[in-house]
């Protein structure tokens, strides 16, 4: 709900909203992602707005691409600028490892902690692994609707340490300015993060809840996707084989095929598919039950 009353001031005041933020420079804060990414990268521009930091990235001479979730926003900027935007909310980010760096300056900041955490997940996605995401809040606690209808969530260190944590990024640099935005003063936090290699596993889809009941401990979820899932399936298989080595007992091997399974149907076979070619493969070249 806020989210929508958000985008509804930007496509209803496109033209005010760019002129209100394109000329306005972040010399400070481009160094700080830019330098850490080679040339010729690839940017994904979240949030990209009145277009001005994909320009600026551009004539550097990085591949951008630019994603804004407000249509009349995106298509003034095409008309202005000739820059392509993407028209796609936050939760609507499908990328998976396409990128070396993400950039979201002031976007994310109207979106809710929860809301923020999926964003973070999805950008993890989208990262290949040691790309840079850059991200600017308004500093403080709690939240609010400003005069233009707009909501904005707050966040501190404290936040964006935790946030960043618990979506596998290692925080690299936090800085919180003070800044002129339509000559009214605010106060800003700046957040560097690079994307680490993925700690957790693959699990199935009862384990977190049986974790939190028996536990006590909310587990840190990410819903995996595409290339990402087979990758991860393909290492669980390996992991399940090595089970069954150490303990070849019927529970093991029953997991061992739950995984194939699985893997089976990701990549478009059935059960019965899976039944077929196993009996084919019995009959022309045999089965191991001879040793």
């Amino acid at each position: 709900m806020f989210l929508d009353k958000t985008l509804e001031f930007y496509n209803n005041n496109p033209e005010v909203y760019f002129d209100r933020t394109f000329l306005l420079d972040l010399p400070e804060f481009y160094p700080w992602f830019t330098e850490k990414i080679a040339a010729g990268g690839n940017i994904l521009d979240l949030g990209a707005s009145s277009g001005r930091d994909s320009i600026h990235f551009i004539k550097q001479g990085f591949n951008v691409t630019a994603v804004d979730g407000s249509v009349n926003l995106a298509q003034l900027v095409t008309t202005k600028l000739g820059l392509p935007v993407q028209v796609k909310r936050f939760n609507e980010i499908d990328y998976v490892r396409s990128f070396d760096g993400v950039w979201a300056s002031c976007s994310i900041l109207h979106l809710g902690f929860d809301a923020l955490t999926d964003v973070y997940l999805r950008v993890s996605r989208s990262l290949k692994v040691g790309g840079y995401f850059y991200a600017s809040f308004k500093e403080g606690k709690d939240s609010f609707i400003d005069s233009e209808g707009r909501y904005f969530y707050l966040m501190n260190e404290d936040s964006l340490l935790e946030l960043a944590k618990n979506t596998g990024f290692k925080t690299l640099q936090i800085k919180v300015k003070k800044s002129m935005v339509a000559d009214q003063p605010n106060t800003f936090i700046h957040w560097l993060g690079i994307k680490t290699e993925r700690k957790g596993k693959l699990v199935r889809d009862k384990v977190p809840s049986v974790i939190l009941a028996n536990e006590g401990a909310t587990p840190v979820i990410e819903t995996l996707r595409g290339s990402e899932l087979k990758d991860a399936m393909l290492l669980k298989v390996l992991e399940e084989a090595e089970e069954v080595k150490a303990s070849p007992c019927l529970e093991e091997i029953a997991d061992c095929m739950e995984v194939l399974h699985a893997l089976a149907r990701e990549l478009g076979f059935s059960s019965a598919d899976l039944k077929k070619a196993r009996i084919k493969k019995n009959k022309e070249r045999g089965a191991f039950a001879e040793g």
